[in-house]
């Protein structure tokens, strides 16, 4: 339930954030008419921009599940304290991406890959730690990613996290025992792809959607 309802907020989020945007390059587009032979460029620019802040909320909502799912089954202060140590590090980066947004500074398209991927090795460490259901926060991660990246960069992204995930789940205790654990894990792996191929179809419908200047 929680990954679902992180999944459904970020797509709403993304749909705001795109509202704004046209909002914007409607009135940039009729004042001074830049938009017309720069377009490709301030795109690629728009799409880091406005996209980041999906990046942003869909981290919240890891850190806030994370932290709720730690509390509710940890069994002694230091399995509780192995599993929100590495939660509280992603937390303090993501205060100051936020920060850095809404004084207008945001960060750049590099880091925003790095923290994905810090995102990714996160809830990575959690899963190793004997937290195996954590795995669904890997979801909102790539759908947050396929919103604001390219179609390219999220299928590269999205083949690192499932070959890392497969590669914990068959070297990581207890590992894979072929009596059906490996059908589970094909239909995560699936369903992982699926995914993010929707947020990148999303993507293109939401980039078709707007004007293409004047």
């Amino acid at each position: 339930m929680l990954t679902l309802a992180a999944t459904a907020f970020i797509g709403w989020r993304y749909r705001r954030v795109e509202e704004q945007r046209r909002e914007r390059r409607a009135e940039a587009s009729s004042s001074s008419g830049v938009y017309g032979s720069e377009s490709a460029r301030i795109e690629a620019q728009e799409d880091i921009f406005y996209g980041q802040i999906v990046c942003i909320a869909a981290r919240w909502c890891i850190v806030a599940g994370s932290i709720f799912l730690a509390l509710f089954h940890a069994s002694n202060v230091g399995a509780m304290e192995r599993s929100l140590i590495p939660l509280l590090i992603l937390a303090a980066a993501n205060f100051f991406l936020q920060g850095r947004y809404m004084m207008r500074l945001p960060a750049n398209a590099l880091l925003l890959q790095l923290l994905s991927f810090v995102d990714l090795a996160v809830i990575t460490v959690i899963v190793m730690n004997g937290n195996p259901e954590f795995f669904v926060f890997y979801y909102p991660v790539a759908l947050a990613y396929a919103m604001v990246f390219v179609r390219r960069l999220t299928l590269i992204f999205t083949g690192v996290l499932a070959i890392g995930y497969t590669a914990v789940s068959a070297l990581v205790a207890p590992g894979i025992h072929f009596n059906g654990d490996e059908a589970t894990l094909a239909i995560r792996m699936v369903t992982l792809l699926g995914t993010t191929l929707l947020g990148t179809m999303y993507w293109r419908v939401q980039r078709a959607r707007r004007p293409q200047g004047v």
